[in-house]
């Protein structure tokens, strides 16, 4: 029983196990960017499963819900060991050492649009989310069936000129971003009573959560006496504790 514990364990930690479970979040490239958002992701969902996707010789973080998988995610029989046709979403990011653009999207291009060619194999929805490092690029996506986009340098960039104008505002994106500040940004769903934004946002108001956008529709103080659509996408600012109070219904 000792020894076939150990060559399981072993197994895992070289990533040559198949992974079994569903609901789990997959990352794609390991790296600093990487690291910190599977942090976020456990801090936010405490039991959030993390699987790795890369080709390094052995998993990198030893931990009872972070699960690796070792090889070539633009091969069909790793994404079938990751069993990523049943994660909540796929995350991909850029390696450290890559400062290239064209190289790094490139890459990034081909691994995206293979997981979405086998979801449509599995006719299956994967949510992807893809680290972009030139905005320009962006275009280059759409064919590829990409849910998210997220430009990496030049929204340092951004960042640090709005911080040039307005002082310290820096801190304001930092402190929402961090799990450290003690709120968070939240996806909430349409509740029934709430026919026009004004009913949202009073409601979500008493119970200690700010409305701020309509997915990236930010003028809602303008538009409070309109109504909700159905496929409206809220998002609030609020703690952990305030967010689970808020029903769903």
């Amino acid at each position: 029983m000792v020894g076939s514990f150990g060559i399981f364990r072993n197994l895992r930690k070289s990533g040559k196990l198949r992974f079994k479970g569903e609901g789990h979040y997959v990352i794609i490239g390991w790296s600093n960017k990487a690291q910190h958002s599977m942090n976020e992701i456990k801090e936010m969902d405490d039991k959030a499963k993390i699987l790795l996707i890369d080709t390094l010789p052995e998993s990198p973080v030893d931990h009872e819900r972070f699960y690796y998988i070792n090889g070539d995610v633009t091969d069909k029989t790793i994404l079938e060991r990751a069993n990523i046709q049943q994660a909540k979403a796929v995350l991909i990011f850029t390696s450290d050492n890559e400062f290239d653009p064209i190289t790094a999207d490139g890459k990034s291009l081909i691994t995206v649009s293979a997981i979405e060619n086998y979801a449509i194999e599995k006719d299956k929805d994967i949510y992807t989310i893809v680290e972009v490092l030139k905005e320009k690029h962006v275009p280059n996506f759409k064919h590829a069936n990409v849910d998210e986009l997220v430009i990496s340098g030049e929204a340092l960039s951004n960042l640090m000129a709005k911080t040039a104008i307005h002082k310290e505002s820096s801190r304001l994106i930092i402190n929402l971003l961090s799990r450290k500040s003690g709120v968070d940004l939240w996806k909430v769903k349409k509740r029934e009573i709430w026919k026009t934004y004004n009913d949202a946002l009073e409601d979500l108001k008493n119970l200690g959560a700010n409305l701020i956008s309509d997915g990236t529709d930010f003028n809602l103080l303008s538009k409070l006496e309109e109504p909700i659509p159905d496929e409206a996408e809220l998002y609030v600012i609020c703690n952990k504790e305030t967010y689970l109070q808020i029903p769903e219904t």
